[in-house]
């Protein structure tokens, strides 16, 4: 609301415009009571001077009160309401001297004092209007200006014949400049969305007033019926005492309330209307009740076109003008998009900046909270990246984090959202999570993203890793601010542990995974450091004759073994294990090119060939070069492929090539996984091999001895060797011979020993089945 002072009436003025009201309606009852008589002129004279003498008085005591911005308007009104006066001195001087012609100079100041009203109000528009709905509300004022006038014209032309067309234009002029003054007050209100208040309503009640009796004053000229002391004569004052009162209180109050300034829209959007419809009404009437005349009746239907025109002129307005907002709004929404982007995603990665992730992380522990869901934080850190500034430069870094952000972005699933939080660390919240391992998961893959070339930023892969701080809701903390702390905790640890991991906010729950991310570090150093070597196990017939081996790779950090079921599956999931096998088939052939020169009677060697293996590209060209390059031919070497991997086409296609340069196949622990017997049927398979499962159990549980038998009946019908893994009893040993089984390995025989004690140990296998150990 615009400020303005206080304008409540003081008790001097209260008495003083009191008493001098009352002075003015007394002479206007005096007039009126007296019948006939010159003293009844004098008295209308008097009570229509002293009014307008009133209603300036309390205008420019309004004018002296306001601010600034309504003092201005009110200049404008006291202009008017002097003249009004001075009207009223010069039409009683006529009216004394005797010398009273139409149009007079009485007349010229009258006709004045509606248009300066106007320019007040219209300047008030003006100040507190944009340019656009200033000029709609012009058009729509001149619109009903025009409409007004033609309707007076109409009222009064049935008397027009008795005044040339000047007299009657200045009779019609009188009524339309005051009512267009009232429309333009009015008007104001919703234009300007004011607050309708009292002395506003009292402001309008008096311009109208002032209206109406000009125009039924000048109708009873017309028709002959004026005459001084009428009642009627007390309508001037009434006028000029409500406009008075108005101007004394008046101010600018704006209403900011949506409701309202909506309502005052609808209303702008239907005043054009109402100009219309007068027009058109008056149209009709023109058509329909006027006779034949002459200027006049072309002046009505000029004013009438007029009004209809300005109506079309300011809808074409109108239309221009919420096309440009339609076009400034869409300008808005795109900047308004720019500025949601600039303000909740990073610059440099495009990915959600910490603002809006900690939104979205909030929105998301509420849900968690309803649906008792699991929610982790990981706070990802890059090692060292200060470094990577200072040696490669800002350039190169920032390649990196696009870099990284990308890899990160990779190794996450639908349910993750990552995020930048600043620098060189990101954020990742992960939904709906079941399980801490499934976290370690997350996190390792995206350790392991680390390892691959940076191929965007040429830096070592070794050079750029991660340390990753992991929390999680409820567990650890049930607020955005607690898991951030928490993450960051967990993250320090992981630093001062020695970086390149990830660590849970509780320690106890991230050993197992820790033991992992640390082997798979050291896994990349194995083959570098020589921390592997190739042992092998012999495989035996039935009768005690060792008949080949089995190669497998064994793994030992500092001194201590490490188990394959857990170094295996890592080489598989960070993409090791292609070397490591091409390097244990390269150790293998070197080791029989050995055995056959020395003479050594081992006939064959089964290795283990991973899927990732054989989806390779060119596998298998590169195991015969391997081999060729050691002196080996492939039928030394039997490779051993699981049944599930024999579902894939694409590695079918591969087997089926080794098979054709001669290399044996094995389908390893068969029985365990997916099988396909058409596939069975029609691969170039030359081994079946039982795994150790069915063996273990096989002396005293029925249905081992039943899955056992019905291998060995399939692999007979298909005329395939049948090697039985994990023999380690005399009783599991005789069982498998007497149901017909081929060959043999395990414990009761040998463990895995090292290629020179599998040649000393031979002589002994064969010497414990001549004694009939076995």
């Amino acid at each position: 609301m615009l400020v303005t002072r206080k304008k409540a009436f003081n008790p001097s003025e209260l008495i003083l415009f009191g008493g001098w009201g009352l002075i003015t309606f007394l002479f206007g009852l005096a007039a009126w009571l007296l019948e006939g008589g010159a003293w009844v002129v004098i008295l209308d004279m008097l009570h229509w001077t002293s009014a307008f003498a009133l209603s300036l008085a309390l205008a420019w005591r309004g004018m002296r009160l306001a601010a600034t911005h309504d003092a201005d308007v009110l200049f404008w009104l006291v202009l008017g309401a002097g003249l009004m006066l001075v009207g009223q001195l010069v039409w009683n001087l006529q009216v004394l001297a005797g010398w009273n012609p139409f149009p007079s100079p009485a007349d010229v100041l009258f006709l004045a004092v509606g248009p300066l009203w106007m320019i007040g109000l219209m300047r008030a528009l003006k100040l507190h209007l944009p340019v656009d709905r200033f000029h709609s509300a012009m058009l729509d004022i001149c619109g009903m200006v025009f409409a007004l006038l033609a309707l007076v014209l109409i009222l009064y032309m049935p008397h027009g014949e008795q005044f040339s067309l000047t007299a009657l234009l200045v009779l019609v002029f009188y009524p339309v400049g005051f009512f267009s003054a009232a429309f333009f007050a009015l008007l104001m209100i919703p234009a300007m969305a004011l607050r309708p208040t009292p002395a506003h309503l009292l402001l309008v009640a008096g311009i109208i007033v002032h209206g109406l009796t000009w125009m039924q004053w000048n109708l009873m000229l017309l028709n002959g019926e004026l005459q001084a002391g009428m009642a009627f004569n007390m309508a001037f004052g009434l006028g000029a005492l409500l406009l008075g009162l108005g101007a004394r209180c008046w101010r600018i109050e704006v209403r900011h309330e949506p409701g309202y300034l909506n309502a005052c829209e609808r209303v702008m959007n239907h005043v054009p209307l109402l100009a219309m419809l007068l027009a058109l009404a008056l149209l009709f009437h023109f058509f329909h009740a006027l006779e034949e005349g002459g200027l006049e009746r072309g002046i009505i239907f000029a004013c009438c076109l007029f009004a209809l025109l300005l109506v079309g002129v300011r809808q074409t307005h109108m239309l221009e003008v919420l096309e440009r907002l339609r076009q400034a709004e869409t300008a808005i929404l795109q900047n308004q998009e720019q500025m949601f982007r600039l303000a909740h995603f990073d610059a440099l990665t495009h990915l959600p900046n910490r603002l809006f992730f900690e939104n979205q992380m909030e929105h998301a522990l509420q849900i968690a909270a309803r649906r008792r869901d699991r929610v982790a934080f990981m706070l990802v850190d890059l090692d060292h990246f200060n470094q990577i500034n200072d040696i490669y430069g800002h350039h190169t870094g920032d390649r990196l984090l696009c870099e990284v952000s990308a890899r990160i972005e990779r190794s996450l699933d639908g349910r993750c959202t990552l995020a930048r939080m600043g620098g060189d660390e990101f954020m990742v919240l992960v939904e709906q999570c079941r399980s801490r391992t499934e976290v370690a998961r997350l996190a390792e893959g995206i350790l392991q993203s680390f390892s691959l070339p940076w191929l965007g930023s040429g830096i070592d892969p070794h050079f750029a890793t991660a340390s990753i701080g992991i929390s999680l809701y409820p567990d650890d903390a049930t607020t955005v601010v607690e898991l951030i702390r928490n993450a960051d905790l967990a993250l320090n640890q992981v630093k001062s542990s020695g970086r390149n991991g990830y660590c849970f906010y509780l320690e106890e729950y991230t050993h197992i995974a820790r033991k992992r991310l640390e082997l798979s570090s050291l896994l990349h150093r194995a083959l570098p450091e020589g921390q592997m070597q190739v042992m092998y196990q012999p495989q035996l017939d039935a009768i005690g004759q060792p008949v080949g081996a089995e190669a497998l790779l064994r793994w030992s950090v500092d001194g201590q073994p490490v188990s394959p079921e857990d170094f295996i599956p890592l080489a598989e999931a960070n993409g090791l294990i292609v070397p490591i096998g091409e390097w244990v088939f390269r150790s293998v052939c070197r080791q029989l090119g050995c055995w056959r020169r020395d003479g050594v009677a081992v006939n064959t060697v089964s290795i283990n060939i991973s899927a990732i293996q054989l989806r390779g590209q060119d596998f298998a060209r590169k195991l015969v070069g391997i081999a060729r390059e050691e002196g080996v031919p492939p039928e030394a070497i039997m490779l051993e492929v699981t049944e599930s991997e024999m579902l894939d086409d694409d590695i079918v296609a591969t087997v089926m090539a080794l098979r054709e340069v001669g290399f044996g196949l094995s389908i390893d622990d068969f029985g365990t996984g997916q099988s396909s017997l058409v596939k069975l049927k029609k691969l170039p398979v030359s081994e079946l091999k039982i795994d150790k499962a069915f063996v273990r159990d096989i002396a005293h549980d029925e249905g081992d001895r039943q899955i056992c038998a019905m291998i060995l009946a399939l692999s007979h019908a298909l005329g395939l060797t049948v090697v039985a893994e994990g023999v380690e009893t005399p009783e599991q040993f005789r069982l498998l011979r007497d149901m017909g089984c081929h060959r043999f390995q395990g414990w009761l025989f040998s463990p895995a020993v090292e290629a020179d004690e599998l040649v000393m140990a031979m002589p002994d296998l064969m010497a414990m089945f001549s004694r009939g150990h076995a």
